[in-house]
Parts: C-alpha cells; sequence; structure tokens
C-alpha cells in the first residue's frame, strides 16, 4: 500500500526486523512514468500486479497459464524491418489514414469542450500530444492489426470524477504486442495480460479492464486479429527466393566464356617448334589478355563467347506472379508502387481505390474505437453524464478522420455546400461536418431557372410554372422569415428581373426590398399588399430603365 497519497509514492515491506520505504516506480513503470507537475503523482503504480491475479484456492478466475498470442508479432517486425515492399506500403497506408488532422462532430458543443479538455490535461500528464498517440495507434493498427492502449487511472492527474469505483482516466500509452502475453483461466478466458519490461528482467500483470483492445480481421475463438502479413508470409519467402536465384543467373552470366577451338579436321592442333602444346599456348594468351584487347589469330583458331544462348529459364514472369500475390495479401496495386505497366486511364481509377478502400476500414477500426469507447468512457466521468449508465444517442462525440480520396472529400464538402446554398443546411452544421470556419452568408448567382434553350433548371429558386405572373412568387417570397427573407429576395430578382434591369445591382436591389418589406411587416401591413408595393416599385424601376 501507499504510505502517503499523492506525497510520498512509496510502499511499505514488512520485514522481521525493519521496514524500508520502496519507491514504486523502482520496478518497471520508468517508461511510462507520470509527470509530477501540476497534477501531482499518481496514486497507485499502473504496473502494481493486482489481487485480480490471486490464485488462493478456491478462486473461479484462478491464472490457469500465460501463453504467448497466436501469431508472432516479432517475425512481423523483421519482414517490416527487411522487405522494402511492406515496408513501404506500410508507411504509405499510415500517411494515408492520418492525411489531415481528425474533426471532432456532436450535437452538443459542451461535450466537445469537454473532451477537448480531458485531451489537454493527458497531454500535459503523459508528455505527449493526441495527435502523437493517434500515430502510435495507427502504426500498431496497421503492423499488427491489434493495438494494446494501458488505461493510466487516477484521480490526481484528471479533472474526472470516479465512476463505479473506478478512478479517471489520467492517460493512455500503447504497449507494444511482441511484449505481452495474455493471461487465460481454467475456462480458456483471456483475464489479463504479462507485459515484458524493457530490461527483460520483471514481468507485471496487468488486469484486462486496465487494457483497450483494438484490433481488425479477429477470427473466431483467436484472442487477437490477424495481422495482414500472415497470409502472405510464404509469398514473400518464395518471392525472396526467385530474386535470389535470378541474382546468381546473372553473375553466372555476367561474364561469358571464351571458347577457343585450335586446329581443323585436316590439321588438327599439334606441338609447336619451340616444344609447347598448341592448345596450351593459345589457353595462355587467352589469360593474359588485357581486358580491352584481343587476339589476332589465322583460321585455324576459331574464338567464340559462350553465354546463356536464351537456354536459361525465364524467371521475369515467376517474379511477377509472386509479386502481384504479395500486393493482393496487402490489399494494394502495382499502381499504389508506382509501377502502371499498360494500365489504362480508366482502369488505373478503378484499381487505386484497392488500397483507399483498406485506408477507410482502418479509419472506421479507429473512429469506432474513438467514439463508443473511450470518449464515451471520459464523458461518463464528467458531472453531466456521472450517474448514467450511458451517453444518451445523440449526445456522444465522434471523431472523424478525414477521406484519403481528395476528390471524395472535395465532392462531399461541395454537395454539403449546396445545401448550405439553398438553405437546406445551416452554416454551423456544414462547419460541424466538415470541421471548416462558419461560411459567410453571402448570396452566390445562382443559375436562372429558363436557360437559352427553354428548358427548366430543376436547381434554381422554384417559381410558378403554370403562370407567367412573377406576383405569386412574390407572394411566396415576403413571407419568409428574416434569416432566409434576403437570400430568397436575391434569388427571385436573379430568376425573374434581373433581364429586365442588367444594370441594377442584384444584392443592393436586393437589400432594399428587403427593408421594405421588414418595415412593412412592423406596422402590421399584410404580405399581400407588400407584394404588390414592391412590385409596383419594380415597374417603376423598369419603365425608367425603358426610357
Amino acid at each position: 500500500m501507499i504510505t502517503e497519497s499523492n506525497k510520498n509514492l512509496v510502499k511499505k515491506v514488512p520485514s522481521k526486523s525493519t521496514s524500508s520505504d520502496v519507491p514504486v516506480y523502482d520496478k518497471a513503470g520508468k517508461p511510462l512514468k507520470l509527470r509530477e507537475k501540476d497534477y501531482g503523482k499518481v496514486e497507485h503504480n499502473p504496473f502494481q500486479t493486482p489481487e485480480y491475479f490471486s490464485t488462493h484456492r478456491g478462486n473461479f478466475y484462478k491464472t490457469l497459464s500465460t501463453k504467448t498470442f497466436e501469431y508472432d508479432f516479432a517475425e512481423v517486425n523483421r519482414i517490416i524491418d527487411t522487405e522494402s515492399l511492406v515496408s513501404f506500403l506500410f508507411s504509405k497506408k499510415k500517411s494515408m489514414i492520418l492525411k489531415d488532422k481528425p474533426i471532432f462532430k456532436s450535437l452538443v458543443q459542451t461535450n466537445i469542450d469537454y473532451i477537448n479538455k480531458r485531451i489537454v490535461e493527458m497531454e500535459y500528464v503523459s508528455g505527449i500530444t493526441f495527435y502523437n498517440l493517434l500515430e502510435t495507434i495507427v502504426e500498431s493498427l496497421v503492423n499488427y492489426n491489434n493495438v494494446f492502449i494501458l488505461i493510466n487511472r487516477s484521480e490526481f492527474s484528471s479533472s474526472g470524477h470516479t465512476v463505479e469505483e473506478k478512478q479517471p482516466i489520467a492517460s493512455l500509452h500503447v504497449l507494444s504486442p511482441t511484449r505481452l502475453k495474455p493471461i487465460i483461466n481454467m475456462i480458456g478466458e483471456t483475464i489479463g495480460y504479462t507485459y515484458k519490461s524493457r530490461n527483460k528482467l520483471e514481468y507485471i500483470n496487468i488486469k484486462k479492464e486496465d487494457i483497450y483492445h483494438i484490433y481488425r480481421d479477429k477470427k473466431i475463438d483467436v484472442s487477437v486479429g490477424t495481422p495482414l502479413l500472415e497470409a502472405v508470409k510464404d509469398d514473400i519467402l518464395s518471392l525472396r527466393q526467385i530474386e535470389e536465384s535470378i541474382e546468381r543467373l546473372i553473375y553466372k552470366n555476367a561474364s561469358p566464356i571464351i571458347h577457343t577451338k585450335v586446329g581443323t579436321d585436316q590439321f588438327p592442333a599439334g606441338v609447336l617448334p619451340n616444344g609447347q602444346n598448341e592448345v596450351d599456348y593459345y589457353a595462355n594468351l587467352i589469360n593474359q589478355m588485357e581486358e580491352e584487347g584481343g587476339l589476332v589469330t589465322s583460321h585455324r583458331v576459331e574464338m567464340k563467347m559462350l553465354g546463356a544462348e536464351s537456354q536459361a529459364i525465364r524467371m521475369r514472369e515467376y517474379a511477377e506472379y509472386f509479386k502481384k500475390r504479395v500486393l493482393s495479401g496487402l490489399r494494394a496495386s502495382i499502381l499504389d508502387i508506382g509501377e502502371s505497366g499498360t494500365i489504362s486511364t480508366g482502369a488505373a481509377d478503378y484499381i487505386s481505390t484497392i488500397m483507399k478502400e483498406d485506408v477507410e476500414a482502418y479509419q472506421k477500426v479507429i473512429d469506432r474505437f474513438f467514439t463508443t469507447r473511450f470518449f464515451n468512457d471520459l464523458l461518463l466521468e464528467s458531472p453531466k453524464y456521472r450517474n448514467k449508465p450511458r451517453v444518451p444517442a445523440g449526445e456522444e462525440v465522434t471523431l472523424v478522420l478525414v477521406n484519403p480520396d481528395i476528390n471524395a472529400q472535395i465532392r462531399y464538402e461541395s454537395h454539403l455546400a449546396n445545401l448550405v446554398r439553398y438553405n437546406l443546411l445551416t452554416p454551423e452544421e456544414f462547419s460541424r461536418e466538415t470541421g471548416r470556419e462558419v461560411p459567410p452568408q453571402v448570396p452566390v448567382e445562382q443559375p436562372t431557372n429558363k436557360p437559352v434553350d427553354g428548358t427548366f433548371s430543376a436547381i434554381s429558386t422554384p417559381v410558378n410554372q403554370n403562370t407567367d405572373d412573377s406576383t405569386v412568387v412574390l407572394d411566396e417570397v415576403v413571407v419568409e422569415d428574416e434569416e432566409k427573407l434576403f437570400p430568397k429576395m436575391f434569388y427571385f430578382i436573379e430568376d425573374n428581373i434581373k433581364d429586365a434591369l442588367p444594370d441594377e445591382d442584384s444584392i443592393e436591389l436586393a437589400s432594399q426590398l428587403t427593408s421594405l418589406t421588414l418595415k412593412y411587416k412592423n406596422l402590421g401591413v399584410d404580405s399581400k399588399t407588400i407584394s404588390n408595393t414592391l412590385w409596383s416599385l419594380l415597374e417603376e424601376k423598369i419603365v425608367s430603365q425603358l426610357r
């Protein structure tokens, strides 16, 4: 137990003779030790073995054993470090997942403010920014399809409240799967994890509820998600063996063999006058020949350069085959590694979506974790939701990562901008959906509803198509409320009056008519009278324009 909370981070160790104070963090907590500033020290060691793992007789959750995970995460690390193709694709996926800063969405702005406040506290306590935490989560998720996050709780390092005897979350720390082992009970359930310290001298038990486990592609009866490299390990090995064979073939045939035939059938090789064998003589000449030199011989000596002579197996097709198998297993295409080949433009647009869809799947996993688990836990520690079992629907704070497809993002934001333009979406809702600032409410020129070809434009301001009397439309405009009156008046002028008054400024004219309408409304004039009055003023302007 800690002898003095928040003052002396020590615990008593009983002894037969004397008692000594042993600092809690003298064990394996040093790499994740919290900073000791305004928020104070942590009341307990997050790595201290809990009583939950006691193994006394009769405990149903008696620890059976610790085992390794079903997949070798250390091997995944080795493949990423040694395979340039894998390293490049994984790095590209990570950058696409975090293409821009995340967006927080909620119908309740105070909830977003509270989440931002808690994040600032966690950044101060842990010493790492929220974006760096996101980067580490993305790295672990892409590399292993698993993320293990240690939850460090402390009342003195957080402004949150204790909920169900659990202290508020003070900080999060991503743990490496290569240093974790699951702890299972007698019925095969994972009840915790064993964490191996950096110096490999200490093993710390951590309760399951103190770990956030994010995973992807998790199979039934498997405790972790399946790493993406598990399906392509053999293909990568085959591809590398083929490349090694190609390398040996290149070395073998890089220097051709010089074959020299001495003599003919009528005059075979013999002995020179000096007693030297004629074959040995020409062999010595070839051995002593300079790199850029040559030999001159009689017609009895014939020399040939021998290489593979197209007799070696063509290995390019085999290498390309296994390369495509690796890419398909990594959910990528040849376009993603900068190769196009003979792919047409239309096919390129389709193939390039393979990695984008995979990146979007990763983003959804991260979005769901923060929305349904982490942010929900933080909100339940707030005074507003302290005694509630969950955050009510519609009041959650959602984390949204920006779409990696810039063209799709532009189309989405353009669609929302059009909704704002036609008053189907408020500027505040546009800002909440896109994370951008609230756009200024300036009227934008709108296409007329009667183009030169005589067709009707469905996106323009609605006009009564059964009559030529524009007064009917003006009647509908003047009854609008104050917020929508000006844009409606502007579009009415653009659609019905602009052709008759080409020199008139539509914005200024709309402003004048809006002021008059509001003035008459305040005086209690009915909408029909206001409409007739405005139309009379417009007719006078048109007549004066014709003069």
